[in-house]
């Protein structure tokens, strides 16, 4: 954060637009003594229910929403892929939940 003021103390407005609630973000932010936006755990994760969707139930129910389809990898510029090489241990996570929730969607009864 004390970077971003930095780089914004010639400027006449910071924007803020996102705050994406990672296990590391949550750690921080608990050693601070800051409360949590959202619950403890993982979150929630989505197939082909798009931003807008997801943006409003994430912040309906105050609990961290991700889309597989536009995923946050951890230090890129939000779901940009665009001049970031994703780490590849992201990528296998993120191909075992797409996986994971594949099955679960086949292959569980939800009555």
């Amino acid at each position: 954060m004390a970077g971003v003021l930095e780089a914004g103390r010639d400027a006449d407005a910071i924007v803020f637009t996102g705050y994406y609630h990672k296990p590391e973000n949550a750690a921080y932010l608990r050693a601070q003594g800051v409360p949590l936006p959202y619950g403890e755990h993982d979150y929630v994760w989505t197939h082909g229910l798009g931003e807008q969707r997801r943006y409003a139930i994430q912040h309906t129910l105050r609990y961290q929403i991700w889309e597989l389809d536009q995923p946050h990898y951890l230090r890129s510029h939000g779901s940009a892929a665009h001049g970031h090489a994703s780490d590849p241990g992201q990528a296998a996570y993120l191909t075992t939940l797409r996986d994971q929730l594949t099955a679960q969607t086949r292959y569980t009864d939800d009555y």
